[in-house]
C-alpha cells in the first residue's frame, strides 16, 4: 500500500534513539544518516510509476461498521471483479466486469434459488476515447410459490453528450420498468421516466446540474386501470472556495463512476477542481403542476491527498461517520 513508502521519523523517541546509538560518535552523523533514509524513501516514492497505481479499495464506516470495496485487476490494468467487505467478514464477489471492443459489461452474480430468481446487469457503451456514450441498466426479480408471485423486468436508458472538452454536457434518460404480481388476481405496474439532464460548466468546474424527469405509472387489475403522473426537477449546484484539485486514478473511470465517485459528479480527468459545496434541491409536482414536495438539502466536504497528489479521503462535517477512503497500490505487487 502507499502507506509502506512512507516511515515515520518524527518521533522524538526515535530520534533520541538515534542519537544515543552514536554517542560519541561525529555529532552530524545520525543526521546523514537520517538524510540518508529519507532520501531512500523519496527516491522509492519517485520509482513508483504513476499510470500503473491502481484504486484497490475504497472504505467507510456507517453506524460503527467499517465497510469496503475492493477492486481486482487483470493483467492490462483494468477491473476484472469487484468485493465487498462488512467488517472482519471475508470478501464477497458483487460483481464481475467483462471487456470487449466498445462494450463494458458489469454483472453481479446471478440468483436461481427455489424461491427467488434475480439478474443484474450494466452495460457501457464506450467510445474510443474510453468515454461512455451509453449506459443500459438490465435487471430481472422474481419471487416464487409458495411466497406471493411476482416478476419485475426493468431496461434503464442513459445516453451521454460531451462538450469540446470532453466534460458531461447532457444526459437523455429513458426508464422503463414492469411488474407482475398475483395476490389473487393478477395486477400490473408500468412505469416509464424520461428526461434530461443538463450540466453548465464554467472554466473547466461543473456548476450547475438541472435535471427535468417525467415520470408516468400505470397500474392494471382484473377490474380497472391507474395512472400517476409526476415531474421531477432537481438542481445541484457546486461551489469551489477551497480549489480542491480533481486528482485520482482515472484509467478505470467508466468502471469506477458506477462505485466510488469521489464527489458525486462523474469521474473525469478533464474537470479541473472537486466541488467543496453541493446544494442539492427537489421539487415534485403533480400532473397539474402542483407542488407534492419540495426539499433542499446543502453537503460540505473536504478532500485530504497522499503523497502522490491524488485524494485520499473525502469527508463530509455534517456525518461524523461519512468519511470515505480511497487506496491506491500497484496490482499484483
Amino acid at each position: 500500500m502507499i502507506a509502506n513508502y512512507i516511515r515515520d521519523l518524527n518521533s522524538a523517541q526515535d530520534m533520541k534513539n538515534l542519537h544515543s546509538t552514536f554517542r560519541g560518535q561525529s555529532k552530524t552523523l545520525p543526521f546523514v544518516l537520517l538524510w540518508g533514509i529519507l532520501f531512500a524513501s523519496c527516491k522509492k516514492n519517485k520509482e513508483v510509476n504513476l499510470s500503473d497505481l491502481r484504486l484497490t479499495s475504497v472504505e467507510w464506516t456507517t453506524n460503527g461498521q467499517a465497510s469496503r470495496l475492493i477492486f481486482d485487476y487483470d493483467a492490462n490494468g483494468r477491473i476484472s471483479q469487484v468485493k465487498s467487505v462488512e467488517g472482519n467478514g471475508n470478501p464477497t464477489n458483487v460483481y464481475t466486469i467483462q471487456y470487449s471492443a466498445n462494450l463494458i459489461s458489469i454483472s453481479s452474480p446471478s440468483v436461481n434459488g427455489t424461491s427467488t430468481t434475480i439478474t443484474d446487469t450494466i452495460y457501457l457503451q464506450m467510445e474510443g476515447n474510453n468515454r461512455v456514450m451509453r449506459r443500459i441498466h438490465v435487471t430481472f426479480f422474481e419471487v416464487k410459490l409458495p411466497e406471493i408471485p411476482q416478476r419485475t423486468y426493468t431496461r434503464d436508458s442513459t445516453t451521454y453528450d460531451y462538450d469540446a472538452a470532453g466534460l458531461l454536457a447532457k444526459e437523455t434518460k429513458g426508464y422503463w420498468d414492469s411488474t407482475w404480481f398475483n395476490p389473487g388476481a393478477v395486477q400490473t405496474v408500468i412505469t416509464r421516466r424520461t428526461g434530461v439532464i443538463n450540466h453548465t460548466i464554467s472554466n473547466g468546474d461543473v456548476m450547475l446540474v438541472h435535471g427535468l424527469i417525467n415520470f408516468t405509472a400505470t397500474t392494471r387489475t382484473t377490474t380497472n386501470t391507474y395512472t400517476t403522473v409526476r415531474t421531477e426537477e432537481t438542481s445541484d449546484t457546486y461551489e469551489y472556495s477551497k480549489s480542491y484539485r480533481n486528482k485520482m486514478d482515472f484509467s478505470n473511470a467508466a468502471v469506477l463512476n458506477e462505485f466510488a465517485s469521489q464527489s458525486g459528479l462523474p469521474l473525469n480527468a478533464n474537470y479541473a477542481h472537486l466541488p467543496d459545496k453541493v446544494t442539492n434541491s427537489n421539487i415534485d409536482k403533480d400532473q397539474n403542476g402542483n407542488v407534492i414536495s419540495n426539499n433542499t438539502s446543502t453537503n460540505l466536504t473536504t478532500f485530504t491527498y497522499n503523497v502522490y497528489g491524488w485524494v485520499e479521503s473525502r469527508e463530509d462535517f455534517k456525518n461524523p461517520e461519512g468519511k470515505v477512503t480511497f487506496k491506491y497500490t500497484v496490482p499484483n505487487h
